[in-house]
């Protein structure tokens, strides 16, 4: 008899399957048969029935296919039945692989033909093969009858062939084909018809059926389950306990938006149409064809297990609503301090997560008796929220904020460094070598080990592959990837740089390459390394290119792991993970007869699903927070459902079916959709919420702050609250009453504000949020002056480059470290600004120095930084020209031999010594292949009045730039040396507290105020120079200045005016002439 159980508790199901299961159990050696959906679902039930019945022993759980299948075997007779596994979706689509290319001349196949006839034709044809073996199974399981139909040559008038009558002879083929290799193997569609036509029979049967059946929490089952579990019905007992979220009759409510299409096409059904409650009239129809099929079957008996929901606030009225099918008449208020459903808005999936933390250790605290395991995340790609819940969530045992957590449903291989690294690997031929992407192989611990490069090592190697020129491309191979290879910027042309750095000096030309530094005996040891590593790249790119038997990519597979992956005892896990990737591959191509030969590409298709298959769903409920894919059959009550990721383009999840999927072309009540299915999980997480519903989704962009949309459930859910809840006492919406609006960044001050909406677990964030909302100096008082007995002019000139740098390198011994960078993965195309600048004063060095321009050009385009072809000999040529124009600039003391001169000056106690060069007829002179700047010139000033004040000078010295030239007059000693004081009172004041002092910005305030005389224009374009703009860097962008200064207004005040004219007002003076000997 069947016995059906309906309840909206999936608890108070349980229950009574605990009083079933206690009121008449099973002898003690014989197993309870319990259906269940998932073995989440099934481990739940269990420490259940253990809890309740103080033992849960000798329980056999079963999915619905696995329990149907041994049912037949014992019904029919055939326990093993010959080839079961041929018909699994796997198999059937490595069948399918070699039984339709026979099948291509066929006229009717004609379509197929036509697809196939492309690039790279074998991976076209798998990946149709496993679209058709997945339809094929659809087939089984929701039109058995055609299949069966097309076995027999029978007509199917239900069936929408024309045009797909190919499907029809290919499934004979495929029959026919599994029937030879396994003689007398059906498929389960033929099994489960025989199966309800012998219990329907009234025939004794060959083996005793057990004494009774127990399905719980099936969901909508497949009408061909149904009708087996209907017909096992009238031999035994068969008790089904379904969750229904509504306990009055609602089969017949339509949603709000088909009364409205109705309404347009047939008013009068429309007429007659009732929506009852629009939330589960939207979202439950996966749940209402499921249950509606187990309506239709006649006999049996209906129990009812509904129970009032006990969550309170706006989440039990919602839980009350569906359950009763009620559309409240009136509007309700909103309880102030209702916490019991929350929407989250944030930036990103970190900052998603980042407040999820916060949120549930609030609950942790304030709920009583809660407990991690009685929380549950989940996500419509748990994947990709992974990454950054091991981030925020894994903390010390000690921290008063650890959470035992654990994620389920993800894929296993995702997270594992070394099979990652594996599937790039074989996709080397068609890989562009990028400097980049062949930098990440060497990051993986076991490769780099295997070649000999760590951590450290690789650091060192990032800025040879750099320093080199290299890009992309092995070698010289034209017309690879669709585009010439490259001659310069290859590995061939980095190394044989690198190596001809070992035996030549820098800045010869050798065969088209000039040496790079190398650095001693370990640096050739560990270039050796590096050509090695690239020499087995190279040698299995041209392996893999080849097609292959499963046998001879098997031993080749094997070579490649054992060239490339160090054994050690951090690897084992995961090298093993891979061989059994492998192993499982390799038998399943065996149990299907196939013994073609394989494309690399479908090779690699093969494996990615083979390592993808291994699920993760034995991480769910492990204790702690349950983080999990969004998935059906998952209605297990939690205290605390949360949804992440609830996004408008991630939620509801929908799947384009294929063109000649014939299910879609004639749809019926109880097919699979996606977009249903994820409705009406959307539903029961709804209503599996005892004390508290979180609903978190990315709502702003990251970079422009642009709106993002949530998902439409969460949509239509808000709707419902602000048209059924009344608006707040400041007007708002109950919606966006219940609405937390996270900010961009964690430290924001406004989780720090007492009673705040906002709250923050992460007391490291406090200090940074005062320092936001009111920042302090960061030196507030100078250190003790130190005394400064000897200076040489390199560090004077080194600390007016850059006054707070110093104070960080020099008196405090803190160096920012330079944020690394990335390999370029694309050879120059044109010359940036700074390589340009580079070209350019190398072209002036050379030319002043009296140096061959065709020698210097040469290795300039032998260092691989030019741009290939003629755009690089333009480049070359427009760099020539502007060199060549600046010289010209010089008039005839540019042929002058430059000499240089050591100095030194007793000023005010100290001893400044240096040596200072570019002096030509007895005059210092200068070319600048830059711009004029504030920086340029103020070096230029300190090495003249060093100049002047040691007498090494008789002429004024001049400075040539691209845009602007330079004159300043012969001081007097005594004139030149009490500037220099001044400078070196600075120099001793900047060693004790960040000088306000930026050359360049105070360049900028001191020429304009010069110009103009108005402090505010000159402030202003002072600022210019200091912030970021279009296209320009600011100089208060540099690491060293904005740790000083977090503030433009205090960097940019009264007392940089006063050290910019300082400084500046002499310089600009003598160049105007204002000031001589």
């Amino acid at each position: 008899m069947l016995y059906q159980y309906h309840g909206n508790d999936m608890e108070a199901l349980r229950d009574a399957a605990c009083t079933l299961l206690g009121a008449a159990p099973a002898p003690p050696l014989v197993a309870e048969r319990l259906i269940v959906p998932n073995v989440g679902m099934a481990k739940w039930l269990r420490q259940g029935i253990a809890a309740r019945l103080g033992v849960a022993a000798n329980l056999r759980n079963e999915s619905p296919a696995v329990f149907l299948n041994a049912l037949a075997g014992s019904v029919l007779d055939d326990a093993e039945p010959a080839g079961a596994a041929a018909w699994g979706k796997e198999q059937l689509a490595i069948r399918l692989m070699r039984v339709l290319p026979g099948l291509l001349d066929e006229p009717a196949f004609d379509p197929v033909r036509r697809y196939l006839d492309a690039v790279a034709p074998q991976r076209r044809l798998y990946a149709l093969c496993r679209r058709l073996a997945a339809l094929f199974d659809q087939y089984l399981l929701y039109r058995p009858r055609w299949l069966l139909a097309w076995e027999a040559g029978t007509p199917t008038p239900d069936c929408p062939l024309a045009g797909n009558e190919w499907q029809a002879a290919l499934w004979r083929a495929l029959v026919r084909e599994i029937g030879a290799a396994h003689p007398g193997s059906t498929h389960g569609a033929a099994r489960l018809e025989r199966l309800v036509a012998r219990l329907g029979a009234a025939a004794p049967l060959p083996l005793a059926l057990p004494a009774r059946v127990i399905g719980f929490g099936l969901g909508a089952l497949p009408p061909v389950f149904v009708a087996a579990l209907a017909a096992l019905a009238t031999r035994t007992e068969v008790h089904l306990f379904q969750f229904n979220p509504c306990s009055e009759y609602w089969y017949d409510i339509v949603s709000e938006r088909t009364r409205a299409r109705w309404q347009l096409l047939t008013p009068a059904r429309a007429a007659h149409a009732e929506t009852g409650n629009p939330l589960l009239a939207s979202w439950g129809t996966l749940g209402r064809n499921g249950l509606q099929l187990l309506l239709e079957r006649d006999g049996g008996e209906w129990r009812e297990c509904f129970r009032e929901p006990a969550s309170a606030g706006v989440l039990g009225a919602l839980q009350r609503d569906i359950l009763w099918l009620e559309t409240p008449a009136a509007p309700r208020l909103l309880a102030p301090q209702d916490h019991g459903l929350v929407f989250a808005e944030a930036h990103s999936a970190l900052r998603e997560v980042e407040a999820l933390q916060d949120q549930l250790l609030a609950l942790l605290a304030t709920l009583p008796g809660l407990q991690p395991r009685d929380i549950t995340v989940m996500a419509p790609d748990i994947g990709a929220y992974a990454g950054v819940i091991n981030a925020v969530f894994t903390q010390s045992r000690h921290d008063p904020r650890h959470i035992p957590f654990s994620i389920a449903d993800r894929d296993a291989s995702a997270g594992n460094a070394v099979v990652q690294s594996f599937l790039h690997l074989l996709a080397l031929p068609e890989s562009r070598f990028a400097a980049s992407a062949v930098l990440a192989l060497l990051g993986v611990p076991a490769l780099g080990a295997r070649f000999g490069i760590d951590a450290e090592a690789l650091e060192s190697v990032r800025a040879r592959v750099r320093d080199s020129g290299i890009r992309w491309g092995l070698d010289e191979r034209p017309g690879a990837h669709g585009a010439p290879g490259p001659a310069r910027n290859s590995w061939r042309f980095g190394l044989e740089r690198m190596l001809l750095g070992v035996a030549l000096e820098e800045g010869v030309v050798f065969a088209g390459a000039t040496p790079c530094e190398t650095g001693g005996q370990d640096a050739i040891e560990e270039i050796g390394r590096l050509a090695h590593f690239i020499d087995r790249l190279a040698h299995y790119a041209a392996a893999l290119a080849a097609p292959r038997a499963m046998d001879a990519w098997m031993a080749l597979l094997r070579a490649l792991i054992e060239d490339f992956y160090a054994d050690t005892p951090e690897s084992t896990a995961d090298l093993a993970e891979l061989h059994a990737a492998i192993a499982a591959l390799t038998a399943r191509l065996d149990e299907a007869g196939f013994q073609e030969t394989l494309t690399r590409e479908v090779l690699l298709d093969m494996l990615q699903e083979q390592l993808a298959a291994a699920e993760g769903s034995h991480q769910f409920l492990r204790g702690g927070i349950n983080f999990c894919q969004l998935t059906p059959l998952r209605s297990i009550p939690f205290r605390v459902v949360c949804l992440l990721g609830m996004n408008a383009e991630a939620f509801p999840r929908n799947t384009q079916p294929p063109a000649f999927d014939l299910m879609a072309a004639e749809p019926r009540p109880g097919d699979p959709s996606r977009r249903d299915d994820d409705r009406y999980l959307f539903l029961e997480a709804l209503l599996s919420a005892r004390d508290c519903l979180y609903i978190s989704y990315v709502a702003r962009d990251e970079r422009s702050n642009e709106q993002r949309e949530p998902a439409v459930p969460v949509c239509e859910l808000r709707d419902y609250i602000d048209r059924h809840w009344g608006a707040t006492q400041d007007g708002a919406g109950a919606g966006a009453a219940l609405t937390r609006s996270h900010r961009l960044k964690p430290f924001h001050a406004a989780y720090f504000e007492p009673g705040g909406a906002l709250f923050s677990y992460r007391h490291e964030w406090l200090p940074a949020a005062r320092a936001e909302a009111a920042p302090a100096p960061f030196c507030p008082e100078p250190l003790p002056a130190c005394a400064i007995a000897e200076l040489t002019l390199a560090e004077l000139l080194r600390f007016f480059r850059n006054p707070c740098q110093e104070f960080f390198n020099t008196r405090l011994g803190v160096r920012f470290e330079e944020a690394e960078e990335m390999a370029a993965d694309s050879e120059p195309f044109a010359l940036d600004g700074l390589a340009a600048w580079a070209l350019r004063d190398e072209l002036l060095a050379t030319a002043l120095a009296g140096g061959d321009a065709e020698v210097c050009a040469a290795r300039v385009a032998a260092a691989g930084t030019l741009p290939h072809g003629q755009a690089g000999q333009i480049a070359l040529q427009a760099q020539q020209a502007r060199s060549a124009a600046l010289i010209a600039t010089a008039g005839s003391w540019a042929a002058l031999e430059p000499v240089s001169a050591e100095f030194a000056l007793d000023i005010a106690g100290t001893r400044l010594h240096g040596t200072v060069a570019n002096l030509r007829g007895g005059a210092l002179r200068q070319l600048s292949a830059s711009k004029a700047n504030g920086a340029t010139r103020l070096q230029f000033w300190i090495t003249h009045l060093c100049c002047c004040a040691a007498g090494l000078v008789s002429a004024p010295s001049e400075l040539h730039h691209e845009d602007d030239r330079a004159e300043l007059p012969l001081l007097a000693p005594s004139a030149a040396t009490g500037f220099l004081a001044d400078l070196l009172q600075l120099y001793g004041d900047g060693l004790c507290r960040p000088l306000p002092l930026f050359p360049k910005s105070a360049w900028t305030f001191a020429q304009q105020l010069r110009r103009k005389q108005d402090a505010d224009g000159a402030m202003k374009k002072a600022r210019a120079t200091f912030e970021d703009g279009f296209q320009h860097e600011g100089e208060g962008s540099n690491a060293y200045i904005a740790r000083a200064f977090t503030d433009v207004e205090a960097a940019l005040g009264e007392e940089f005016a006063l050290l910019a004219q300082r400084v500046f007002a002499p310089l600009l003076a003598a160049e105007a002439g204002e000031s001589g000997p």
